[in-house]
């Protein structure tokens, strides 16, 4: 069996004594695009930090290839943030982004500050310079955050164009609906894994309910899965039974008649 590209061996990390990570045990191999699922504070930037070397497990360690990482950033690993200002420092570098570039369709882009682009262009300029390393893994941190529903459709296809040509992916997101049409695993994190697995495996109320600490509600139609919380026990109708609600201006003035005659 091949090595694992990121593996986790009991590893438990916290801030001073809080418990941010317990005794994950997890591992990708080469060629997985999977995304990490979680409400806020679940532990998804902590992990994505453990993998980049950025911090050290309290217990347990993380190996990136076999070779632990104990706090040293593995050159195998290319990060992409979710906002951060772009710089090519070395010719060669500018070179080689350039062909990544026209890879990616923008090198149109190149001579643009970062700070002019749109979320989307944005994104594929931080791809762009990840990919200069030529990494076994990419890191994503809420890729499609901020952006609207077509952008994050062309950045998750791109994401996957990417892991079709051999890059594994390791991605977070707020987004179930997005989850479940566009990444083939998934890993529900509230501390420790709750699940993982296919969509179609993982995206079942009780998982969710587990992993969100809500009610959620999944629906399956014609082999898509939707997801949705049930925040509320109450619909619009119980809390607003009679509404004021915008008229044309002849309603306007119908209605002020009535107001008028019943007045009078």
């Amino acid at each position: 069996m091949s090595v694992p590209v990121i593996e986790f061996r009991n590893v438990t990390c916290r801030y001073g004594a809080t418990n941010v990570l317990e005794n994950i045990n997890l591992h990708l191999h080469k060629g997985q695009f999977a995304g990490i699922l979680g409400p806020s504070g679940a532990g998804k930037t902590t992990l994505l930090k453990a993998v980049l070397g950025l911090i050290v497990p309290a217990e347990g360690e993380v190996l990136i290839g076999g070779q632990a990482l104990r706090g040293r950033p593995s050159r195998r690993v290319a990060y992409v943030p979710q906002v951060e200002t772009v710089d090519w420092p070395t010719a060669v570098e500018r070179d080689l982004a350039h062909r990544i570039m026209k890879r990616l369709g923008i090198e149109q882009l190149a001579k643009r500050h970062i700070r002019e682009l749109s979320g989307g262009q944005q994104q594929r300029i931080f791809l762009a310079r990840a990919l200069i390393a030529e990494p076994d893994l990419l890191v994503l941190d809420e890729p499609t955050a901020g952006v609207d529903m077509r952008t994050q459709e062309d950045i998750l296809h791109l994401l996957s164009d990417l892991n079709q040509e051999g890059i594994s992916i390791l991605m977070t997101t707020h987004d179930l609906n997005a989850a479940a049409a566009h990444l083939p695993w998934v890993i529900c994190l509230n501390r420790t894994v709750i699940a993982q697995g296919t969509p179609d495996d993982v995206f079942q109320p009780e998982t969710l309910n587990a992993t969100y600490h809500g009610d959620m509600v999944v629906v399956r139609q014609h082999g898509m899965i939707f997801v949705q919380e049930r925040p509320h026990t109450h619909t619009v109708h119980d809390l607003h039974p009679h509404p004021v609600l915008a008229h044309s201006e002849e309603s306007t003035e119908e209605l002020e008649d009535e107001r008028e005659w019943i007045t009078s």
